[in-house]
């Protein structure tokens, strides 16, 4: 698959094309003068500053024009936005997208604060079923938490649905692979000597109750 890369130019087409084919009314200062509706709006609003298209701010808000935009849920609103402007055309094959992003194995969180470890992922139709592990790292050591599963569907019919799921999804796992002060066995290693740190410590506070 060619990886999309969602970047300031291409944005910039898009709002050229939602202005050329009347989705957004603008009057000659490039202010828009019509609210769109709200399944433009809506992913519309997370890119802009203000109503004001040609702002510069929206320039100094992607930090550099010709840098990709490195932001799950910018893809996903891109994609949404693109759409439904474009008579269903996709920019990009969002499933294939979240089916290479998505990794078993790998760790999404940011460094020295507690990760999400993917434990399993399945792409149905729209639908991607994930499951992960919470660890928290935040007392210094691991404290992992129950296996959770979450199912997202990104039918965009439902655009409301589908940025809830984008924003859950990309909340969730926003920071992939980032790289701890070890590898990912010296992280099990350290993980087991965390429970049995914690055995027997619970084998003590039951010697401690129990009498």
């Amino acid at each position: 698959m060619i990886k999309f890369e969602l970047t300031f130019d291409k944005f910039k087409e898009l709002l050229n094309h939602l202005i050329d084919n009347n989705y957004v009314k603008v009057d000659k200062k490039g202010v828009i003068c019509k609210k769109p509706c709200g399944e433009i709006l809506s992913p519309l609003s997370f890119f802009l500053i203000d109503d004001d298209l040609n702002s510069k701010e929206l320039e100094r808000y992607f930090h550099h024009k010709t840098d990709k935009i490195n932001n799950t849920f910018a893809m996903m609103e891109f994609y949404l936005l693109y759409k439904k402007s474009h008579n269903g055309q996709e920019p990009f094959n969002l499933m294939e997208f979240l089916d290479d992003y998505v990794e078993v194995g790998a760790r999404y969180g940011w460094r020295g604060n507690p990760f999400s470890i993917v434990t399993y992922k399945k792409i149905q139709g729209n639908t991607i079923k994930i499951k992960t592990i919470y660890c928290n790292t935040n007392a210094g050591g691991f404290r992992l938490y129950k296996e959770s599963t979450d199912i997202f569907n990104f039918d965009d019919s439902d655009y409301k649905q589908f940025e809830n799921n984008a924003s859950k999804l990309s909340s969730t796992l926003e920071y992939k692979e980032f790289q701890l002060p070890f590898s990912k066995s010296k992280m099990i290693k350290e993980m087991e000597k965390e429970l049995e740190t914690q055995q027997k410590i619970l084998e003590t506070l039951k010697k401690v109750y129990e009498e």
